[in-house]
């Protein structure tokens, strides 16, 4: 879950990172519904506790790599 929060919130701040960059700021609109977007990921995911490393068992077990 802590890689499709990545990609979920990491998309749009690349994207707000580039128009800043580009000073494209003609769509104001898109930057609320980015940081909109971005602040609700990020309540649902604490929300819901879904920010564990852990969640993915046996990914991050040293032993879980020997056993092969």
């Amino acid at each position: 879950m802590t890689i499709l929060y990545s990609w979920l919130v990491g998309l749009p701040l690349v994207m707000i990172f580039f128009k800043i960059k580009a000073k494209e700021y003609d769509d104001p609109m898109l930057f609320v519904i980015l940081i909109g977007w971005i602040i609700g990921c990020s309540v649902l995911w604490f929300y819901m506790g879904w920010f564990d490393l852990e969640s993915g068992k046996g990914f991050f077990d040293p032993n879980f790599i020997w056993k092969n």
